[in-house]
């Protein structure tokens, strides 16, 4: 649905540092990370319905399924509250034992679970863990929703079993994986590149899906890091650029079967530094998706001898349905039947010219980093998915937190940064 205009109907001041959001069933769910608080909130008027503490931070929003909402902590355990009342209906300990460490002020486990935990075919899958090398690896549970019973677990653990160190293989990609939030696409589960066995934790599985290599929640706008859809990621320091010319990349994506959607770079040149050495610029795009290869991805896989030669080049390749250049930086989006929502900072960068073989430099090292810490405020913007033509745009008095926005239901909902929950929806 097009919006012709929309006004603020409620908004929820909640103070310090929010999660994104989940918005189901006419409720809006989120977590106050350093409180370790899940929030319910009725949908219509923002009237808080009742909250749920646990024992360490929550760092993403709750999972809706059924009549349960879900969630992970970091002080290691799995938490399942009726949707409700918000009360406890069961708890589980993904840790393998009480262990706790000091992370930023804080007690934590060892072994964290992410608040955002996946519900596929019936069944509740978590992970606990920092790293597949630290404190004897990533554990990687599935469970039974209603009870919270174990139907599997099964560690992921990179190092040699013999030798117990790092294998000599991968050359210059390092084998192992980081914790993330896990995603899923036709029948497979992955976590960042990975796809996950659950009897034997195997990390030598590809498929194509979307992923990050520095995790769905960092917001650190790390040049040398993108989302994409595709099945690997060169992270080196030779080649992090060769996959963002190839396959639908950028700092923000969404995606279905026949589209990819998202904003980034249009090209990513060759060298260490790689930032605005080639002239390039960020848009916001559109990508047809191949109807006849939708279940091996979006385009074939880069291997072989196709590989080098494919990967050699420093300038995209890729043909888009439409790009448009946006005034603002978009840490937001989402994507609901023919409007995408975007939200984010003004783009207020300007950089020298004759850069040369130099990092970046701004003309403006004030003004631009203030911009992006929220300082001047940010724009939320309706943009059609057919030809990416700008339908409305609106002044927001904060910044959404990063990927904190959600539509559902004719309304949208941002998590912001000042704390606050806002409504969004059409006079």
């Amino acid at each position: 649905h097009v919006p012709s205009q929309l006004t603020k109907i409620w908004q929820a001041d909640f103070g310090g540092r929010l999660s994104s959001l989940t918005a189901a069933g006419g409720k809006v769910f989120v977590a106050s990370i350093d409180t370790h608080t899940v929030h319910a909130l009725n949908g219509s008027d923002g009237n808080r319905l009742w909250s749920y503490t646990a024992g360490g931070r929550i760092d993403s929003p709750p999972t809706v399924y059924k009549e349960f909402v879900f969630f992970g902590s970091a002080d290691g355990w799995v938490y399942a509250l009726r949707i409700t009342d918000g009360k406890l209906a069961w708890r589980f300990r993904a840790a393998p034992e009480e262990r706790l460490t000091f992370v930023n002020g804080q007690l934590e486990s060892l072994w964290p679970v992410h608040g955002s935990v996946l519900i596929k075919d019936d069944v509740l899958i978590v992970t606990a863990g920092r790293s597949s090398y630290l404190d004897g690896g990533i554990r990687l549970y599935r469970l039974e929703p209603q009870t919270g019973r174990q139907i599997s677990a099964t560690v992921i653990y990179s190092p040699d079993p013999e030798m117990g160190k790092q294998p000599k293989e991968g050359g210059k990609e390092m084998r192992g994986v980081l914790s993330d939030v896990l995603s899923t696409y036709n029948n497979d589960v992955y976590m960042r590149h990975v796809k996950l066995d659950f009897e034997k934790a195997s990390e030598t599985g590809t498929g194509v899906h979307l992923f990050t290599p520095i995790g769905f929640l960092d917001d650190s706008w790390w040049h040398r890091a993108y989302w994409v859809v595709n099945d690997e990621f060169l992270s080196h320091w030779s080649a992090w650029w060769k996959i963002g010319n190839l396959v639908p990349s950028g700092r923000i994506l969404s995606y279905n079967e026949k589209a990819v959607f998202g904003y980034g770079r249009d090209q990513y040149p060759k060298g260490n530094t790689g930032q605005w050495r080639g002239g390039e610029k960020y848009q916001l795009f559109a990508f047809e998706r191949d109807p006849l290869s939708k279940d091996k991805g979006t385009i074939q896989s880069i291997t072989g001898k196709n590989r080098n030669k494919r990967a050699a080049s420093s300038l995209s390749t890729l043909e888009y349905r439409w790009t448009e250049q946006v005034p603002l930086l978009v840490t937001a989006m989402v994507v609901a039947d023919k409007t995408m929502f975007i939200a984010g900072p003004p783009d207020t960068i300007r950089t020298q010219d004759n850069l040369g073989e130099g990092a970046l430099k701004l003309e403006n090292p004030k003004e631009a980093p203030a911009s992006w810490q929220g300082k001047k405020g940010s724009l939320l913007r309706a943009v059609s998915v057919i030809d990416g033509i700008n339908l409305a745009e609106y002044n927001l008095e904060s910044t959404p937190v990063w990927d904190g926005m959600a539509a559902t239901n004719g309304r949208i909902y941002l998590s912001m940064k000042n704390g606050r929950i806002l409504c969004l929806s059409e006079k």
